[in-house]
């Protein structure tokens, strides 16, 4: 049945390692949503500011 669409499998190309790339993004955001839902904002923009300064500290 021609249902309009056309696509084409693709494993292990640029697309498969792309998406695996969105999937461990979208992972590790609700991992951080689920760690900061009960925490005051404060909390939460301290410890996003520590980890940007120990991240960047990890760039040189």
């Amino acid at each position: 049945a021609d249902d309009g669409y056309r696509f084409q499998v693709i494993r292990h190309g640029n697309r498969n390692a792309i998406e695996r790339v969105f999937w461990e993004i979208e992972r590790r955001t609700s991992s951080f949503a689920n760690s900061f839902s009960n925490v005051a904002l404060e909390t939460a923009q301290n410890w996003l500011e520590t980890l940007a300064v120990y991240h960047n500290s990890r760039q040189t």
